[in-house]
């Protein structure tokens, strides 16, 4: 008899109430409603099913939106898999969604098709994440609970809230995973997020995944750089942004995943490059490590591109190098190197400012190409030098030297109570391992006018360690200066000579 009851309800359709001992049968649907409305409505849905159940797929399809963007309430529904299939917009709004399969071997899953963008602003909850595919975009704008990892597969994922990947912690990371699809990872808003972000690259070449769209978000967790597959070949893990400031305040580093050890870089001299593109009205500050990991032969390099700021305030550890194509390369850290223990190269046109430390080691070299700037001091709001601060040259565990080659500036901020400087340091042994070619030296005066007197552009902390020629270049209209070689410094004269 108790077979039979149990029959006779699940005939009934008794169990979408979830009744204590029944199992609740998964049931597929299609919105049909254009104007939207409540999930709850079997009017709004084709044929009256109503989407519901773990595993089951609710789709929101090819049906006429009345206006740009479909409100849907969805009040409190389970699900395992949602479809967005319409170039407009639909906005699942209100209550609680929980993604649950009918498998523990099956993730939910968000596909987006076609080229549109859709929101989900009501409470994600669930135990397994989900996995996000198709080419379009979702926002996440509620405050979600949900744990296990999100996946990223192709299309982009926008993060418009703190919580809105759900719980952080190693066990619940967001994993944007490169395998030819070319997904990303979107933030805007102003949100700060202690989200656990890796990305993975499973085939080769580069790709930008994380993009700060605008607004000033910060990211508190670990960001993963993370190479897989059997191709040995070198990646790059790009980071754009677009606008605003992206802080990095959590650890940045390299990782060697699965297959990728059996296959790993052979070249020490090749390495993995981390991208940072900045446009001219973004800034990205990273104030956590950047290491190798356990990425492998090569390490990781940094690259800037774009003409905006970027900011390295802790002492790194990376191996690979680094490249400021262009923009300005920003230094406030105060021990180690800003730029790891890899040659640093600062290109055509690229500034490097602030009052930190390049160390390289081994016998990596620090290269200034033609129409570089070196800019000693704190910088400005308006991205103008202040008065005061040394930029430090510390070659004290490399061979290398440093360059200038011709048309490099120095630029110094001059002040009566301060004035930037360069500084070398570990030239001990004679050796001319500071190398100037036709170096202009800029200078501009903040403040009342100077005062005769020296000022002390550039100390070096061994006599005769630095060959090659300077010339004062433009931004002392109305003063008689003159450049003065010393052994161990060069300065500059305010006034006649005495």
């Amino acid at each position: 008899m108790k077979k039979l009851g149990i029959l006779s309800l699940a005939a009934l359709g008794l169990q979408s109430f979830g009744l204590p001992g029944v199992a609740t049968a998964a049931v597929d649907g299609e919105w049909t409603n254009g104007k939207g409305g409540n999930w709850t409505t079997p009017g709004n849905w084709k044929d009256g099913q109503i989407a519901d159940g773990p595993g089951a797929t609710a789709t929101f399809g090819q049906t006429r939106i009345a206006s740009d963007r479909g409100v849907i309430n969805v009040g409190d529904r389970t699900v395992g898999h949602i479809v967005f299939d319409n170039d407009k917009q639909w906005n699942l709004s209100g209550g609680t969604l929980t993604l649950a399969t009918d498998t523990p071997s099956k993730q939910p899953t968000l596909t987006v098709k076609g080229k549109g963008q859709h929101f989900i602003a009501a409470t994600l909850e669930g135990t397994r994440g989900f996995s996000k595919s198709g080419a379009g975009r979702v926002i996440l704008s509620g405050k979600n609970t949900y744990t296990g990892p999100t996946l990223i597969r192709a299309g982009q994922l926008v993060l418009r809230s703190d919580n809105g990947f759900g719980a952080a912690g190693p066990e619940n990371p967001t994993v944007i995973r490169h395998d030819n699809s070319w997904p990303q990872l979107h933030i805007y808003g102003g949100i700060t997020s202690p989200e656990s972000i890796t990305l993975s690259h499973l085939s080769p070449g580069d790709s930008t995944g994380l993009y700060n769209d605008n607004n000033d978000n910060t990211l508190t967790g670990p960001l993963t750089l993370e190479r897989l597959g059997r191709h040995g070949k070198p990646v790059t893990f790009g980071v754009q942004v677009i606008s605003g400031t992206l802080t990095l305040a959590g650890p940045v580093s390299g990782k060697l995943g699965g297959g990728a050890a059996k296959a790993a870089l052979t070249d020490d001299s090749v390495a993995n490059r981390f991208r940072v593109g900045v446009r001219a009205k973004g800034a990205a500050l990273v104030t956590g490590d950047i290491s190798d990991g356990s990425i492998g032969a090569g390490g990781l390099a940094l690259d800037k591109i774009d003409p905006g700021l970027l900011h390295l305030a802790a002492a790194n550890t990376y191996t690979g190098g680094t490249t400021i194509n262009a923009g300005t390369l920003l230094v406030t850290n105060t021990a180690g190197s800003a730029t790891g223990t890899g040659a640093v190269l600062i290109g055509e046109g690229a500034t490097l400012a602030g009052t930190g430390i390049l160390a390289p080691a081994g016998s990596n070299d620090i290269t200034f190409g033609s129409k570089a700037v070196v800019s000693p001091g704190e910088l400005s709001p308006d991205g103008t030098t202040r008065p005061g601060g040394k930029l430090t040259l510390a070659l004290d565990a490399t061979t290398g030297h440093v360059t200038f080659h011709a048309g490099a500036k120095l630029s110094i901020a001059l002040g009566n109570a301060a004035s930037g400087a360069l500084v070398v340091t570990g030239l001990a042994g004679g050796k001319e391992r500071v190398n100037f070619n036709d170096t202009v030296v800029e200078l501009s005066v903040t403040g009342d006018r100077l005062a005769d007197g020296l000022h002390t552009l550039v100390t070096f902390d061994a006599d005769h360690a630095y060959s090659g020629e300077l010339s004062l270049g433009p931004g002392l209209d109305g003063y008689t200066a003159s450049l003065i070689r010393n052994p161990d410094s060069i300065q500059l004269r305010i006034g006649p000579a005495p």
